[in-house]
């Protein structure tokens, strides 16, 4: 091979590389304060993502702040994709707890976890091969659920009183008044 040759050879191995290197990372979610964030790990099958939900944050992740509600120890039973959904069967200690927020926060993960997997659009949940019905608040798991579903769930907007349940005492008219001058 021409001396000259060889740089260019060596470029396109390297840009393959990196290509190969950027195709070969997925995204997982975890949590910073309440927000949901992603992290890069390697992979590109859904057993992957969730194998590396499940192992939670790197220690360098914990010290800048990234957590889980993912509890230790979940164990995948089995992960598949049927067209553009995936099946996801972990056990039961996925679902232990009972605090709502809790508990939509790691099926929030799940989710979203899951459908940064190419050509995955929705996620059937399963705990020990069942359909967890009524343990997420606002998110029917009967049925795949989208990271659009994830993001809005189906609960009603708390109602704003139309007047006061009792009326304003007069120290409390007052005091109102004061505060509007």
């Amino acid at each position: 091979m021409p001396r000259r040759l060889l740089p260019a050879v060596i470029a396109t191995a390297l840009g393959a590389l990196a290509a190969a290197s950027v195709a070969s990372a997925q995204t997982v979610s975890f949590l910073e304060g309440e927000q949901v964030v992603t992290v890069e790990r390697p992979g590109t099958t859904l057993k992957s993502a969730i194998t590396a939900l499940l192992a939670g944050p790197t220690r360098a992740e914990r010290a800048r702040g990234l957590r889980t509600q993912v509890p230790a120890q979940v164990t995948l039973r089995s992960a598949s994709i049927a067209g553009t959904v995936a099946t996801v069967d972990l056990d039961p200690r996925f679902v232990k707890g009972n605090v709502a927020e809790e508990l939509n926060a790691r099926l929030s993960q799940l989710v979203l976890t899951a459908t940064s997997v190419r050509d995955v659009n929705s996620v059937r949940v399963r705990i020990a091969g069942g359909t967890p019905l009524g343990l997420f608040p606002g998110v029917d798991v009967s049925r795949a659920v989208t990271a659009k579903s994830i993001r809005t769930p189906d609960i009603a907007p708390p109602t704003t009183p139309t007047e006061p349940a009792t009326p304003a005492t007069p120290d409390t008219a007052q005091l109102e008044q004061r505060l509007a001058q």
